[in-house]
């Protein structure tokens, strides 16, 4: 599993000057208002649970970091999704946990030998999931992109919406070019395979949804444990707050 954390530089430095106009300013302004609903989304859920002590974080923040990566970055949303979207994450984790085990055994570093023990065998079913998960979200990508006679990816040479503030509207929403996009155009101009698609794809979902994860977690944990500036928070927010219910 070489591309789910990094890539290695004789991919990365040309890959790079694809993916670079992806993260202008203007067009990640243009994904704010994903990241407010995706907010709102999580407060809402975390209010749903009642009284009930939510013991670990972790799951409940990687759902809605998740969702947040795949609609920016993949320009697809995986509402509705449930179950598909926790096999995934159940899937991330126990990745993690196996390559902690491996990394603690040296003799485990050598790929034929640790493909003939049981870690092994299970890690390359959880690779199954993975790499199935993010060949969807491309398989779905690219066909919106067919249904839509690839009108969105004729413009990558010479695309100059991260240079503008006007965007082309499309239904309720503006018209986004997410990362995926670019990889897309750049696969169907022969400049990357499926498969780099993919290892990039790969790297997105992972560092996109778990690191952030796992910061958020960091930053409650810390806040549970300094009340004062919870307090501090809440006074600099409450204006905003009582506007937005006005």
């Amino acid at each position: 599993m070489h591309y789910v954390v990094y890539v290695l530089g004789a991919k990365w430095h040309p890959r790079r000057k694809i993916l670079t106009p992806t993260f202008h300013f203007n067009i990640l302004q243009q994904f704010v208002e994903i990241l407010i609903e995706e907010g709102e989304s999580m407060t809402k859920s975390l209010k749903n649970t009642g009284g009930t002590v939510v013991k670990d974080l972790v799951p409940f923040f990687s759902e809605h970091t998740l969702n947040a990566i795949c609609e920016t970055a993949m320009g697809t949303s995986l509402r509705g999704l449930g179950a598909f979207q926790k096999r995934y994450i159940e899937a991330v984790h126990r990745m993690g946990e196996l390559v902690t085990y491996r990394a603690m055994r040296q003799w485990l570093f050598v790929n034929w030998i640790f493909s003939l023990t049981p870690k092994g065998r299970e890690q390359k079913k959880v690779l199954k999931v993975l790499h199935g998960f993010t060949e969807r979200i491309i398989a779905e990508r690219k066909l919106y992109h067919d249904r839509t006679n690839n009108q969105y990816l004729k413009s990558f040479g010479n695309d100059t919406s991260a240079e503008r503030d006007d965007v082309e509207p499309i239904g309720l929403r503006r018209k986004r070019l997410a990362m995926l996009d670019f990889l897309i155009a750049a696969s169907r101009e022969g400049l990357m395979t499926d498969l780099d698609v993919r290892e990039e794809v790969d790297v997105f979902m992972f560092g996109g949804h778990d690191t952030t994860a796992m910061g958020l977690c960091f930053i409650f944990a810390l806040l549970a444990e300094h009340k004062d500036i919870q307090v501090s928070i809440v006074k600099c927010e409450s204006p905003f707050l009582s506007q937005k219910i006005n």
